[in-house]
């Protein structure tokens, strides 16, 4: 009897669990993707600084950064914290590039529907876009890619 006591209490906690872990996944992503719209934020931030410093655009995440102690310079402007200047936080990947008198800044989810699912990029105009991403690509968006996008609601 005590033997099957057991075993019911185990298929109950393994039956619990497993109806758990989505849940707990869907509030991990939901977690990474709000780090993800709010560190795009920062590097939009981060981006219109630096241009009125330095009269241009940062070619690089690592520009807008720098180590600590972080000397302000052209090439550390200690803005950003060095987790996101490394271009990659909160299971996002982040890209920026800058072509001309134009940037665009682009995060996509390190693994596809286990760190985050939606990507997310903004342009010199400071309108955060969104993708669902419904090919579960794990690439930030372009240029191109970025200016088909539409805003974030």
């Amino acid at each position: 009897m005590k033997v099957i006591g057991l075993i019911f209490l185990a298929v109950a906690a393994l039956i619990a669990a497993a109806t758990m872990l989505p849940c707990k996944m869907s509030s991990q992503i939901g977690m990474h993707e709000s780090v993800a719209v709010a560190s795009i934020k920062a590097i939009i931030s981060a981006e219109e600084t630096y241009r009125a410093t330095y009269g241009r655009y940062a070619d690089s995440l690592a520009k807008l950064g720098g180590a600590e102690p972080c000397r302000m310079s052209a090439e550390t402007a200690c803005f950003l914290d060095s987790k996101l200047c490394s271009g990659k936080k909160a299971g996002y990947r982040f890209a920026l590039s800058v072509n001309g008198g134009a940037y665009v800044v682009g995060t996509a989810p390190e693994r596809f529907g286990r760190s985050g699912v939606r990507m997310f990029c903004s342009m010199q105009d400071d309108v955060v876009r969104m993708d669902p991403n419904n090919g579960g690509s794990t690439t930030p968006p372009s240029f191109e890619q970025c200016a088909k996008l539409s805003p974030l609601q």
